[in-house]
Order: C-alpha cells, then sequence, then structure tokens
C-alpha cells in the first residue's frame, strides 16, 4: 500500500514524501525499490505519481539454530521525496477566487484591500 499527504500549497512538479508498507504475508521491504506508481484520491483522479529506493527503520537478522533479532518495523518505509505531484488540489473555499474570513477577536479594528 502507498499513501501520501498532498498539502494545500504543493502544485504540478512538487516532490513530497511517500509511505510504502507491506500488506500480507510479507516479512520485510529492506532494501527494497518502489515501482512506479500512481497515487490516487477516492475519485479514482491521479494526484501524484511515486517511485524510488524505500527507508525502512529497522532491521531483521536471522542466525543458525533458529536464533534471530529484529528492532522496529521492516514492513513499512519512506520514499522521500519520491512522489512528484501532477494535480494540485484547489481547495473549495477559495475555487471562485474569493474567501470569507470571520474574526473572533472583537478588539481588533482593520479593513482589507
Amino acid at each position: 500500500m502507498v499513501t501520501a499527504e498532498l498539502g494545500v500549497f504543493a502544485r504540478p512538479g512538487t516532490r513530497i514524501d511517500v509511505t510504502v508498507s507491506s500488506l500480507g504475508d510479507a516479512t520485510s521491504l529492506e532494501g527494497g525499490v518502489l515501482v512506479q506508481t500512481p497515487l490516487k484520491a477516492a475519485n479514482d483522479t491521479v494526484y501524484a505519481v511515486a517511485q524510488g529506493p524505500m527507508s525502512v527503520g529497522g532491521f531483521n537478522v536471522s542466525g543458525g539454530a533458529g536464533n534471530s533479532v529484529y528492532q522496529n518495523h521492516t514492513t513499512a518505509g519512506r520514499v522521500i521525496g519520491g512522489g512528484v505531484v501532477q494535480r494540485s488540489v484547489e481547495p473549495s473555499y477559495i475555487a471562485d477566487g474569493s474567501f470569507d474570513l470571520t474574526v473572533f477577536d472583537h478588539s481588533w479594528r482593520g479593513t482589507f484591500a
């Protein structure tokens, strides 16, 4: 499974970090490389494409006689800067070029130009 967070100010060409998690019975993503993967929203629109080598924050070591040592999780990793934004997300509150502003500090007096 590949996920990413697309920020409000992300524009086409912006690089983003991607999280990769294994599904099923995989034991490790160590040394893995993410092949080109489209990142889609719930509306089936591709917003970014990701690929690259994964960085895993743990390790698994197996020895003789069934001994093994592991630390942290090797079934999840990150691809730092591995995603490239293809389409920006326009927040709905500024889609028409305007927005509403509510000021809760009634002592503030000012004007907007």
